[in-house]
């Protein structure tokens, strides 16, 4: 229907801008034709699998479950739709229904993004304070790819603190630390000063206070060195 990817926020807020919209009215038009052809074929699984993606981005996570849910119904073999379900999940606070849908979703060998359940499925099991469970799903996590993900190291950081190992927190999070200034100053590296300002300005609106503030730590690294 748009001519743009649905599944790229940053790409459906310059399309948004364009065309004088929220993302949000982008996001709940797709929900709307995807509406229309499931009102035409009920069995349509692509369509329940796009609704279910655009209520996610909405943050209508119960709306993306039932759809999640309905797509599992008709496709047991699409390891994304529990992988999105359980997202959904934990999004709500519902971790051990999480863990769940992120376990089987593990079963599939082959699914390219079984680094980032096993790191979502290790803060679910943070947030249930099974925190040996934790570690060993983070450090599957790290065995895959150990260099591209700081928040990887962060969040291990967390559950050795919460297992009072506090040497490896502290080592974990100046990892963390370092990483996240290494990729900030490499990013800054390829673009124009005005460009900076820009993509600064948009990161910066994009985050809470906390993340705010520890963007602003971060930069202040990058800036000394």
């Amino acid at each position: 229907m748009f001519m743009v990817n649905l599944d790229n926020p940053n790409e459906v807020k310059r399309f948004a801008d364009k065309q004088g919209s929220s993302v949000k009215e982008i996001y709940e038009s797709d929900i709307s034709f995807q509406t229309s052809l499931l009102d035409e074929n009920p069995q349509k699984v692509n369509s329940y699998f796009r609704r279910g993606n655009d209520y996610f981005e909405i943050r209508n996570y119960e709306a993306a479950i039932n759809d999640f849910k309905k797509v599992i119904e008709l496709n047991k073999n699409m390891p994304e739709a529990y992988h999105y379900l359980a997202d959904s999940y934990i999004n709500l606070g519902k971790n051990v229904e999480a863990i769940e849908f992120y376990s089987k979703a593990l079963n599939f060998e082959n699914y390219k993004s079984r680094i980032t359940l096993f790191q979502r499925r290790a803060l679910a099991k943070k947030n249930c304070e099974d925190y040996k469970g934790a570690l060993e799903d983070i450090n599957e996590a790290l065995k895959i790819n150990s260099t591209s993900y700081s928040e990887f190291y962060k969040l291990r950081s967390q559950i050795y603190y919460l297992l009072n190992d506090l040497e490896n927190a502290n080592e974990d999070f100046e990892k963390y630390e370092a990483m996240r200034i290494e990729s900030l100053k490499q990013m800054l590296s390829q673009v124009s000063n005005i460009e900076k300002e820009t993509m600064l300005f948009n990161l910066f609106s994009s985050l809470n206070d906390d993340e705010q503030n520890e963007l602003l730590a971060t930069l202040l690294h990058t800036y000394k060195e």
